[in-house]
């Protein structure tokens, strides 16, 4: 598109080192906290797509949860290899840092490097920087992504992992660059996020022309978007390595970080609960993880007099024990899904327990295992000693668990809800507009002030 499509004669980057695309001799120049840039650098970014030509998308995977290889940073990176790896209709390119690469080398989820990866300086912010050290550093990490979405021509800039680190890009993102947000947080999590993790998603829901969501009950909450909502078909992950053992070991598995929503006391309480029937069953209990509960549970266990019964421990692959275990536990406080976890230990066919709560039914349901609420010691107990005592039960949940994951919520259905999704913000005829400096400051005086957004 040409600068008059775009309707600005400068655009504003968020850096004071920041070298200008397309050519060093186009000058920028510094103004107060921004630079300005001349409109000719975007005026041939992102011409309008000739028929047959396929859209060019940056998937940003840069800060935050991706830094911590999070379940939404693995989730997206196998998306995009399996864009590497299979014709489709858009152009795909990774914007990302080498560190995530491997670390996603090391959660064996490899991506060449040299095919459509696009570089970013790291984004980790220096430990001890204070609140002028870590506002300089949003601006600068915004100019630089600012700077690589004009440099390779993206049509739509795709951010899945909610981050403080691309709210000034959001705010003054280039005109003509179609924008999509990810939802990641589900509705019941949303009312006790931390005011800056709020003001990062009333930017993206406000500045970017689509967004995608894991839970159906986002438009509900947020009815006046309901129009940028895209919900998800399915969750998905890696089964290669998750093949049901020949001969399945009696034994239930809890895995996940030791905190408070994932509920591993009321595992521990449950087992104390059923603890008569697992032993005389022959069953054991495998609780893998760590995190800030982790003495609590090991004093719980010693408690309850269950070290016979639970053993905890932390290991990089889970697939060798779910492949033999027969049931998993997922009892998370407010949401089920999308666990990866869980879809990894129902494609190694484990019947499930689960907590009743949020949108866990789009995986679990009692063709598959067992759903219990309210969150009591006793129910989950029941909903053991159900499954450890009913071989037949147990055997049709866990292979119906198997096919249900390995038909629904598989790479391939996520990846054509994406790029429709694309198409989607792209064919908008009204895209969003960047929010006038009046609307952010109310934007972030709402937040602080804890007011509830809808």
């Amino acid at each position: 598109m040409g600068s008059e499509s775009r309707g600005a004669e400068t655009r504003r980057a968020s850096s004071i080192d920041l070298t200008c695309p397309r050519s060093s001799e186009r000058g920028c120049t510094l103004r107060g906290a921004f630079i300005d840039w001349p409109a000719e650098i975007f005026e041939d970014v992102n011409p309008l797509q000739a028929p047959g030509n396929k859209p060019k998308i940056g998937l940003v995977l840069i800060g935050g949860a991706s830094e911590g290889g999070g379940g939404t940073g693995r989730r997206f990176a196998r998306l995009f290899q399996h864009f590497q790896r299979t014709p489709s209709r858009s152009n795909v390119s990774l914007v990302t840092t080498p560190e995530f690469l491997e670390l996603m080398e090391r959660s064996s989820i490899p991506i060449d490097a040299n095919k459509n990866v696009v570089y970013c300086e790291s984004t980790a912010i220096k430990s001890g920087a204070g609140p002028l050290d870590k506002l300089g550093h949003y601006r600068d990490a915004s100019a630089k992504l600012a700077s690589l979405v004009a440099e390779h021509e993206f049509d739509v800039v795709h951010i899945p992992i909610p981050n403080l680190l691309y709210a000034p890009y959001l705010l003054d993102a280039p005109e003509g660059v179609r924008h999509v947000f990810s939802m990641t947080a589900a509705v019941g999590s949303f009312d006790s996020m931390h005011w800056k993790s709020q003001l990062l998603y009333r930017i993206g829901f406000e500045s970017c022309d689509a967004i995608d969501t894991l839970y159906s009950d986002i438009a509900g909450r947020f009815p006046s978007y309901a129009n940028k909502l895209h919900v998800s078909p399915c969750s998905f992950t890696d089964y290669s390595h998750y093949q049901p053992a020949n001969e399945k070991e009696r034994s239930i598995v809890f895995a996940g970080r030791l905190e408070g929503f994932k509920n591993p006391e009321l595992f521990v309480e449950a087992t104390s609960v059923a603890a008569d029937v697992l032993r005389q069953h022959g069953w054991t209990c495998k609780l893998f993880g760590d995190g800030e509960l982790r003495a609590r549970v090991e004093a719980q266990i010693a408690h309850y007099g269950l070290s016979d019964l639970i053993e905890i421990d932390q290991v990089p692959d889970l697939s060798p024990y779910l492949n033999r275990s027969s049931i998993f536990a997922s009892i998370q406080l407010t949401e089920n899904y999308p666990s990866q976890v869980l879809l990894e230990a129902m494609a190694a066919g484990n019947a499930v327990i689960a907590t009743d709560v949020g949108e866990t039914r789009k995986i679990v349901d009692e063709e598959v295992g067992v759903l219990f609420d309210p969150q009591i010691p006793e129910n989950l107990a029941q909903a053991m000693t159900r499954l450890v005592s009913d071989d037949a039960l147990r055997d049709r949940l866990a292979s119906n668990a198997r096919d249900r994951i390995l038909e629904e919520h598989t790479v391939e259905r996520f990846a054509a809800y994406m790029e429709d999704l694309w198409v989607a913000a792209l064919a908008d005829p009204m895209p969003s507009r960047r929010l006038s400096r009046l609307r952010t400051g109310r934007l972030i005086a709402e937040a602080a002030a804890g007011l509830k957004f809808a």
